[in-house]
């Protein structure tokens, strides 16, 4: 487990981050240099807010070193920060951080920046919500309204087999004896899924080098965790949509008994990387540019 010391609170909050309860042998002194980090504030809310609590979740990642933490609204001098943070040592760092409202996944975003005594670095965070960034799909016939196949680009949902439309990317199955919901590509399976981890979003922003895609989401867990693993809620999978293009998702709801059915948050990579670096989708650039600022 990762944890963070509060030094001081001035200007902005400076975190100084320890892992293993310890400092790194290799920690700076607290005035030496590092990244101040910038996000965007979540969307629909306001310095008058009351109610919603938000929560950033963060981590910085550089090859084995790992740090991360969370820090609410109340800690910060702004919705957008800044975090002061006193890494190691220069160099590459992969950036994460999520927007939590009371508790719920409201934005994501990540990227790298290159460490070079204090430096700056504005992280995009790419929106969730309902209408865009959300889809809800059940096994053949078994949830009466509720269609099978998904197309990430176009957030089309359809009944298979589909035969007009935008062509589905995923399709959601029922699996027994291990009675598990599931997800494949469309119309037939390919090795395109790997699970990545279950919990916060935040901590599964990259593909390892070493992952191995499998034919569906099922086939992928049970490979990390065993033959009984099952899909769950906050469960995040990478999908792999062509050379270039990859689907993130992340199961917010699932039913594996009677009327079956998953429900997941997602984004778009169009840019070739293996760590979450948004765009938005087609779907999304004419109906759900809610704030106008954030896109990616």
């Amino acid at each position: 487990m990762v944890k963070k010391t509060f030094l001081t609170f001035a200007a902005a909050l400076v975190l100084t981050l320890v892992g293993c309860n310890q400092l790194p042998s290799s920690a700076r002194p607290n005035n030496a240099s590092g990244l101040t980090l910038s996000v965007p504030a979540p969307e629909g809310i306001s310095s008058k807010f009351t109610l919603l609590t938000p929560v950033l979740l963060y981590r910085v990642v550089s090859a084995s070193e790992v740090f991360s933490g969370s820090v609410s609204y109340s800690q910060l001098a702004s919705l957008n920060g800044p975090l002061n943070l006193n890494l190691p040592h220069d160099g590459r760092w992969l950036i994460s951080a999520e927007w939590l409202l009371n508790g719920l996944p409201a934005q994501i975003g990540a990227g790298v920046v290159t460490v070079s005594g204090n430096t700056p670095f504005a992280l995009e965070m790419g929106s969730l919500n309902s209408t865009c960034y959300m889809a809800t799909i059940a096994n053949p016939g078994s949830n009466a309204g509720v269609p099978d196949t998904f197309n990430f680009d176009n957030n089309v949902v359809a009944y298979s087999p589909v035969s007009l439309g935008p062509t589905p990317d995923i399709q959601a199955l029922w699996s027994s004896p291990v009675t598990s919901m599931y997800l494949q590509a469309y119309p037939s399976p390919q090795p395109n899924i790997a699970y990545l981890g279950t919990g916060h979003w935040v901590d599964y922003t990259a593909i390892p080098p070493s992952t191995v895609f499998y034919n569906d989401s099922l086939a992928a867990k049970q490979a990390a965790l065993g033959p009984a693993a099952v899909m769950e809620v906050d469960d995040v999978y990478a999908v792999k949509l062509s050379a270039t293009t990859t689907a993130w998702l992340q199961v917010r709801d699932v039913v594996n008994v009677g009327a079956t059915y998953v429900q997941f948050d997602f984004r778009l990579n169009r840019h070739g990387f293996p760590y979450m670096k948004f765009d938005v989708t087609a779907f999304g650039d004419t109906n759900c540019n809610t704030s106008g600022n954030i896109l990616y």
